[in-house]
């Protein structure tokens, strides 16, 4: 699966620094991992008419580890995946103990001890309990050289120039909860007509539980509902006398917090006597939601059908 890519700079030359990235998945069982790979721009770099900044450099460190953790518009990163082994091989041009340097120290521990610290932001218990480890591996660029790859720690192939040297390790996974949950509105059922308080109901399920079900009217948020039986009592007295949409969304309780989405359930709001009929159907806009029911459907084709 594609994670998306991430460009981090663009100096005077032309020169694009950016970083791609997918989610691989172990052959046969359920363990996967974030693989990220790309550079940041070099100290004597050209951008903007100016010599680039340390500062400046640390701030495409920033972007970078922001874009990993929290994802851009179609372009992911980790976002649906915040309990789930990321991989970094980066090359960070730049020495120990440079602000670039310690801006990924934040996060990510010294290399040489060939994990870093857990950087999902999560609630203890629901991190897999410390177990995942996160990767990354940069290169030191012309300072330091480090022989042996990586045999007992994130290091490069003493082999050829900086920039085309191989980098190996053996990095520990744990099986990741990817399925999303099975959630269904019960009550009321589609095609009612309700009016006033009315019962909302939904069934979820997953098999690492159900952190929440948030239950939305016509696409918004009316209440979330973190223990079962999954509930709530919906006023309609504000509502227009129209056919609105409900929805349940659950959440499971992985480290991931994978989502389910219901199958829509349409209702008709209005006191008795007001049901929508055919005619009240046909009057509203193309691609409006609408639901009668006891009609007898005479022809059913692609994308339309008759009803008598």
């Amino acid at each position: 699966m594609v994670l998306g890519r991430k460009v981090i700079e663009v100096i005077d030359n032309g020169y694009v620094a950016k970083f791609v990235s997918r989610l691989f998945k172990k052959r046969y069982s359920d363990e996967v991992f974030g693989f990220f790979t790309g550079k940041l721009i070099w100290s004597n770099a050209i951008l903007k008419g100016h010599t680039i900044t340390e500062e400046e450099r640390r701030q495409e460190a920033v972007r970078l580890k922001t874009w990993i953790r929290e994802g851009e518009p179609n372009a992911p990163g980790m976002s649906n995946f915040p309990g789930t082994v990321r991989v970094i091989a980066c090359d960070l041009n730049s020495d120990t103990g440079t602000p670039t340097w310690q801006e990924m120290d934040l996060e990510y521990s010294e290399p040489s001890s060939e994990h870093t610290h857990n950087s999902f932001w999560g609630t203890i218990g629901l991190d897999l309990f410390g177990r995942r480890l996160d990767y990354i591996w940069w290169d030191y660029d012309a300072f330091a050289k480090r022989a042996g790859g990586f045999a007992y720690g994130p290091q490069r192939s003493p082999h050829f120039g900086s920039d085309h040297r191989a980098v190996y390790a053996t990095i520990e996974l744990h099986p990741v909860d990817l399925t999303p949950p099975t959630v269904a509105i019960t009550q009321p059922e589609n095609g009612a007509s309700v009016t006033g308080t009315v019962k909302v109901s939904a069934n979820a399920s997953d098999t690492s539980g159900i952190l929440q079900v948030e239950f939305l009217v016509d696409g918004v948020t009316v209440w979330t509902d973190t223990v079962p039986p999954y509930e709530f009592d919906w006023n309609t007295a504000g509502m227009s006398q129209d056919y609105h949409v409900l929805t349940a969304i659950a959440t499971d309780a992985s480290s991931n917090r994978v989502k389910g989405q219901s199958a829509q359930v349409v209702v008709w709001v209005g006191p008795p006597g007001s049901e929508p009929s055919i005619t009240s159907a046909r009057s509203k806009p193309n691609g409006s939601i609408v639901s009668v029911r006891s009609k007898v459907v005479t022809a059913s084709f692609a994308n339309y059908f008759y009803i008598e």
